[in-house]
């Protein structure tokens, strides 16, 4: 997961798990899960790609370009203290 002074993101990996995404300035309880109230298209392939809010798209796509960045900087390993 990754953080940003306004929002707070969580990508899952399984068949069934849904990313989160919340807007901690809004919502610092974390109880909004904006990807889960998304309004998507017909289902299949990737979810982000199906979101039909262009902003919310974009900020989705930031998060995972980050953390893939991260990802393969680090071979997939935590740090103690990483700030990507």
């Amino acid at each position: 997961g990754l953080r940003s002074r306004r929002y707070s993101y969580a990508k899952y990996h399984g068949t069934f798990d849904l990313d989160e995404l919340y807007d901690i300035q809004k919502d610092p309880e974390q109880m909004d899960n904006l990807l889960a109230r998304a309004r998507v298209t017909s289902e299949g392939g990737d979810v982000t790609a199906r979101i039909q809010d262009p902003e919310l798209r974009k900020l989705v796509l930031h998060f995972q370009a980050r953390m893939d960045n991260i990802l393969e900087r680090t071979n997939g390993r935590a740090e103690p203290g990483w700030r990507g």
